[in-house]
């Protein structure tokens, strides 16, 4: 993660239907393309996995749709794999849900060169709004990541940077993994398959998500890519569209799945992490940026607001496992069948310097581009927009209470652990009230009702595996994350 010392920003502007409806264009030159260039659009929300729900305007539909946005199902956000896993919810002021509209945050479509089959396809991020009262729901992915993003720099003039180290596995149509374990870093390796790879890239750059890194890995079939760190919600853009954008492109006609993100879609190898590198920027009064990070003279070489921050990340652990490792299949990563955890995925809540034996390493080399931190916790499964979200809510939490960083911790055992599943999770994410404040009661409901259901209806794959649990978790999370 290496980010200019000073880097010019626009400040943020208040969350207005109108601001949403006719927000600020995209500052990318391959993104100026005129709006009438393109046959459809694909208006596009998160829902709680990540996933990409659409719906598609057609060219003749699009100047009266852009105005409002089309309808959608109110319950999209929390939508799963399952057709059945649809449970009753309501508002949380007790009001039945209705209709939803698709509202566009960006002006500038993003060209999706590789869908469409002839036919040119823009990609339009959306959020979800109530359509009844025009009020933003709660609950939806993005919206919350932008709201926390505006809050941390409304209460302390300070911007997130960050960019995850996304690890996904491909497999063959036999799903057998594409390549042997052992290729970490091995030029040949990538080179067998680098013309679809490269061909990734290159499509996603032209859609305006800035790769920089591309790697083979430890485990069988599994490749990492970097992106660009990018301010606040606009990196968690990026790593939404690059998930989704990998799972159509590397795809095969007939193939039930052949790329994941899964977290452990090998049940005896190593599983794909998300790290998470995030650094603080102090904006300035004239709209610059300048580094928030790095203090020489702390032993832990980390400025107050810094270690406040840490601080509350750690604190909020428990309840963000929840969010960073969202599905049953995560927990395989974290504790696999033995008890230990898997190799670099520290399940112990402690920071250390250089350490990759703690859940959080501090990279603390210099001012401005060279201090951030590392949360090697998180799961490839994880939500870009939720990942964000809880790690503004936890380490804002920390900097309003000034929360005092415990002692560095670079053995594997020397502090506590992660709980030991799912549900574990989704109750310290109930019983945490800062986290339950700065998320929202609405999103945490949903969240964890939508968690919970889901857990309901792997049961029954598992019964239809005859109780080949592994099994059934890859059918159930593989096509679609």
């Amino acid at each position: 993660m290496a980010p200019h010392e000073s880097t010019r920003i626009e400040s943020i502007r208040p969350i207005t239907m109108e601001s949403i409806l006719f927000g600020d264009e995209l500052n990318t030159d391959s993104l100026k393309t005129k709006i009438e260039d393109y046959d459809f659009y694909r208006y596009l929300v998160s829902d709680f996995h990540g996933i990409a729900r659409c719906k598609i305007i057609t060219k003749s539909a699009y100047p009266r749709m852009s105005k409002k946005g089309p309808g959608i199902a109110w319950r999209t956000p929390v939508l799963s794999f399952d057709s059945f896993n649809n449970y009753d919810l309501t508002r949380v002021d007790g009001k039945r849900c209705t209709d939803a509209r698709l509202i566009v945050e960006q002006s500038v479509p993003r060209p999706l060169q590789w869908a469409g089959k002839g036919h040119s396809v823009a990609g339009v991020i959306c959020e979800t709004w109530w359509g009844v009262d025009e009020q933003p729901q709660m609950a939806c992915p993005r919206y919350m990541a932008r709201r926390l993003c505006e809050k941390l720099e409304s209460e302390f003039k300070l911007r997130i940077l960050h960019a995850s180290e996304m690890e996904f596995t491909i497999f063959k149509e036999n799903m057998e993994p594409l390549f042997e374990e052992g290729g970490f870093y091995i030029s040949q390796e990538f080179a067998n398959h680098e013309e679809e790879l490269l061909s990734l890239s290159t499509m996603c750059e032209k859609a305006g998500i800035p790769i920089e890194t591309l790697q083979t890995e430890y485990g069988p079939g599994q490749i990492e890519l970097v992106l660009k760190p990018e301010f606040g919600v606009e990196g968690a853009d990026n790593e939404f569209l690059f998930k989704n954008a990998a799972k159509e492109m590397l795809q095969k006609p007939g193939q039930y799945s052949r790329c994941t993100f899964m977290s452990k879609p090998i049940i005896d190898k190593v599983g794909n992490g998300s790290h998470y590198n995030h650094s603080l920027w102090k904006v300035k009064e004239n709209g610059d940026v300048e580094d928030a990070m790095w203090d020489g003279s702390e032993d832990c070489k980390l400025t107050k607001t810094a270690q406040h921050w840490l601080a509350g990340i750690m604190k909020h652990s428990p309840a963000l496992a929840a969010i960073c490792n969202p599905t049953v299949n995560c927990w395989r990563r974290l504790h696999v069948v033995s008890g230990e955890h898997d190799i670099g995925t520290p399940d112990n809540i402690t920071w250390g310097l250089e350490s990759r034996d703690t859940m959080i390493r501090v990279i603390a080399r210099g001012a401005g581009k060279a201090t951030y931190l590392e949360n090697r916790s998180p799961g490839a499964a994880m939500n870009p927009y939720l990942g964000l979200a809880g790690m503004v809510a936890a380490g804002l939490d920390g900097i309003r209470n000034e929360l005092e960083l415990p002692a560095e911790g670079t053995g594997l055992n020397e502090c506590g652990k992660l709980t030991g599943s799912l549900e574990d999770a989704l109750q310290a994410l109930e019983n945490d009230g800062a986290m339950v404040d700065l998320l929202g009661q609405e999103f945490v409901n949903w969240f964890t009702g939508a968690k919970r259901n889901e857990m309901v209806c792997l049961q029954k794959y598992t019964e239809k595996h005859d109780g080949d649990s592994f099994k059934a978790k890859l059918e159930y999370y593989s096509r679609w994350i």
